[in-house]
């Protein structure tokens, strides 16, 4: 496993209701290398995901969040 952890800041232009943000960080969890993924009761647009870029890119996190039927972009941190 890769040391180096990178965080990743997923912007959804819908508002998500609590039982929204569990089933994407669901769909998140799944995805091979992520070891966290995190959303701010304040914020339910932004979730927060932490992968090894060794196993995952952000582009794949992305397009599972996007499979979704939702309307994400990537946020620089």
């Amino acid at each position: 496993m890769n040391d180096d952890m990178v965080d990743l800041m997923i912007h959804v232009d819908e508002l998500l209701s609590p039982d929204s943000i569990e089933s994407v960080r669901d769909v998140l969890f799944s995805q091979q290398g992520v070891m966290a993924a995190a959303c701010n009761i304040k914020t339910p647009h932004l979730i927060v995901v932490e992968y090894d870029p060794g196993r995952a890119n952000s582009l794949q996190l992305l397009q599972s969040v996007t499979r979704q039927g939702l309307h994400a972009r990537l946020v620089g941190l």
